[in-house]
C-alpha cells in the first residue's frame, strides 16, 4: 500500500479510537432497569450458545438449563449442558 492510501486508513483509525475515548459511561449509571445478578439468575433459566475456534468457526452448539438460588449471601448456579454431539456436562458455580 502506498503512502497516499495509508493516510485515510490511519486517519479513520485515529478518529475511531478518539470517538471511543470520549464516551462517558457515568451518564448511564441511573439507567433502568438495573441488572442485579442474583435476581436475574434466581430460579430457572434456559440458554443456548456456541463454541468457536480461534478463527471464528463454530465447533459445537449447546443448550443449558440453569437453576439459580440466592440465599442472601451466595448465588449458586447449577448448570446442565447438552451439546449437539450428545455430550452432557454439569457445572456448579458459587458466587459471593
Amino acid at each position: 500500500m502506498n503512502f497516499k492510501k495509508r493516510i485515510p486508513v490511519a486517519l479513520a483509525l485515529i478518529l475511531t479510537l478518539v470517538g471511543c475515548d470520549t464516551m462517558n459511561t457515568e451518564r448511564f449509571s441511573n439507567g433502568k432497569p438495573k441488572f442485579i445478578l442474583e435476581k436475574y439468575f434466581d430460579g430457572d433459566t434456559s440458554a443456548w450458545g456456541i463454541v468457536e475456534d480461534r478463527f471464528g468457526n463454530v465447533k459445537r452448539q449447546f443448550i443449558v438449563d440453569i437453576n439459580g438460588y440466592w440465599d442472601g449471601e451466595t448465588l449458586t448456579l447449577k448448570e446442565d449442558f447438552l451439546f449437539d454431539d450428545g455430550e452432557k456436562t454439569f457445572r456448579e458455580w458459587k458466587i459471593t
